[in-house]
């Protein structure tokens, strides 16, 4: 899973001016379609208005609030080992959830659940 895979994960994050673009990506070909249906996963959970995860996180929580006010595009990177996503606030308060919500699933992937 990525959790005990995460040592095999990369990721570049950028900011643009409504949001970021992030590019995760692994060299294993497991790892790099766990990622790729994460991100599915997440998306199609975010848009079903009736999901959510990790209430108990403020930020979490928020991303869920927030829903209508994000949005989230995504494609499989072009060597196929992972993702490129684009998330996009609709307002102030849309692009800086996206933007922490990429850094909490950087800092993450760095340390895992410390």
């Amino acid at each position: 899973n990525l959790v005990n895979n995460r040592k095999e994960i990369y990721r570049k994050v950028k900011n643009i001016d409504d949001g970021i673009r992030t590019t995760t990506w692994s060299d294993n070909p497991q790892v790099s379609a766990w990622i790729d249906r994460h991100v599915a996963e997440m998306k199609a959970l975010v848009e079903s208005q009736n999901g959510g995860i990790r209430w108990w996180d403020d930020l979490f929580a928020k991303v869920f609030e927030m829903r209508d006010y994000v949005d989230l595009e995504y494609d499989t990177r072009k060597d196929g080992k992972g993702v490129v996503v684009r998330q996009r606030g609709d307002n102030a308060c849309g692009t800086a959830l996206v933007r922490a919500h990429a850094e909490v699933v950087s800092d993450f992937i760095k340390r895992g659940h410390n």
